[in-house]
């Protein structure tokens, strides 16, 4: 059992990264992969493949609803891709535009710089 967490972004527009075969870090690829669960599926393999390379949106969400349900059946992990991000904050300490990245690939602190100190 492992807890962990890495980038997992909704649509980057690829899960090849962090599900494919060819993405376990070895020696070969100097560790470099994302896929630490380590999970080989051949037939998820030639999914990922498919979907990198469809421009339809509405078959590449089939395929990628394909990937998914090789994942469930494979029982890989929960959640099966996308971790759920929490943000909070005092809002009688610090004010702003503090969660209007929360969610996104730059996270939360990515415009800290337009934060403020609320006076007391």
């Amino acid at each position: 059992m492992a807890q962990y967490t890495s980038q997992a972004l909704p649509d980057t527009p690829s899960v090849t990264g962090a599900l494919a075969c060819e993405s376990i870090p070895t020696k070969l690829n100097d560790y470099t992969g994302g896929n630490w669960t380590h999970w080989c599926n051949s037939r998820a393999a030639e999914l990922m493949d498919q979907s990198d390379g469809e421009l339809d949106p509405e078959r590449r969400l089939e395929l990628m609803q394909q990937i998914y349900a090789v994942e469930a059946q494979d029982f890989v992990s929960l959640p099966l891709y996308v971790l759920p991000e929490m943000a909070a904050w005092r809002t009688d300490r610090v004010a702003g535009p503090i969660g209007e990245f929360a969610g996104s690939e730059y996270g939360l602190f990515f415009n800290m710089n337009e934060w403020w100190k609320v006076q007391s």
